[in-house]
């Protein structure tokens, strides 16, 4: 049997930081329903019954290592000669905005319940 170390460190409620023997993960959700990224970037749901041990964790799926990137939409040149379909940088960068603006979103959210159950 291996060694295991694993400590989870609350930064807000809701929120919390995953340290383990392989590095520093993210999580957010409250007790029995979370989401986040591991050590290794792997993003992943998680779900358990409190106090019980049981639990369930499944991972989205990776693109397979040494993929081509996805077909870029056909670009439509205007009058001045430009295109109005996004680079790839901008469509990854606008994606990363919208995941960390729904991620400020359940932070507060969840921080407005706590704070009123309590």
């Amino acid at each position: 049997m291996g060694f295991r170390f694993q400590r989870r460190i609350k930064i807000l409620p809701g929120l919390t930081i995953n340290l383990s023997k392989s590095g520093v993960g993210f999580s957010v959700g409250a007790r029995g329903f979370h989401t986040g990224i591991d050590s290794k970037g792997r993003r992943y749901t998680s779900t358990s019954l409190p106090g019980t041990g049981v639990s369930w964790r499944e991972y989205q799926k990776a693109k397979p290592h040494g993929a081509s990137p996805p077909a870029l939409p056909p670009r439509i040149p205007t009058s001045d000669g430009d295109h109005l379909a996004p680079s790839t940088a901008d469509s990854r960068a606008a994606k990363n905005v919208v995941l960390a603006i729904v991620i400020s979103l359940l932070v507060a959210t969840l921080v407005a319940i706590l704070t009123h159950l309590h």
